[in-house]
């Protein structure tokens, strides 16, 4: 279907957003990311091909593309936050806290109508001040976001138990992975929780 679209509309966006949408659902991620590259050439305006797009990136760890397309989705969407986070998660990623920072501080300001991914912002924040190693504020920004909903959050969970741990207090550190495997369980956690450190 995807490819009968795209022979018979190729210059239609929506026959390779389709396409790409298909793929992606079929667990072919890597074919999707070129149907959406393909949707973006032709339109630029629709965030949600984008998002699908950056969250490929992000799944195969491709931080250098996903770098590249977050900064392009930036300037295509000023306003979506989104944008923002996925630049910020692959700025980290690739050694770059303070910019990480400096575009979450900017999408934090976006959040008000969606907690979630306020949730999220935050994680992504403490995880580039831990990449800092100022244990400290990561702490406090995982602690600022706990009364939010940060204590139903298990990757906010986790990233906190890890802060804790590399600022040496132990204890406090399992008892946050636990709270993180009692939501999802991984075999990363179970290692964190018996180890007793990261």
């Amino acid at each position: 279907l995807g490819a009968t679209l795209e022979s018979t509309h190729p210059e239609d966006p929506k026959a390779w957003s389709l396409s790409g949408d298909l793929l992606y659902h079929a667990n072919r991620p890597a074919e999707a990311l070129e149907k959406y590259r393909r949707c973006i050439s032709l339109n630029p305006k629709v965030f949600s091909v984008w998002d699908n797009a950056l969250t490929i990136l992000q799944d195969q760890k491709n931080y250098p593309d996903m770098l590249k397309l977050g900064e392009q989705a930036m300037d295509a969407f000023p306003n979506q936050p989104r944008a923002y986070y996925y630049y910020a998660v692959a700025a980290t990623e690739l050694g770059k806290p303070d910019d990480a920072l400096s575009q979450l501080d900017q999408a934090v300001l976006m959040t008000a109508a969606n907690p979630a991914l306020a949730l999220d912002i935050a994680d992504a924040a403490g995880l580039a001040l831990c990449r800092k190693k100022d244990y400290p504020a990561a702490i406090a920004r995982f602690e600022q976001a706990l009364p939010k909903g940060g204590d139903k959050h298990p990757g906010l969970l986790e990233h906190y138990g890890d802060a804790l741990s590399l600022a040496g207090q132990r204890d406090r550190a399992i008892e946050q992975w636990k709270k993180a495997a009692a939501i999802r369980r991984s075999p990363g956690l179970e290692r964190k929780i018996a180890d007793g450190k990261m």
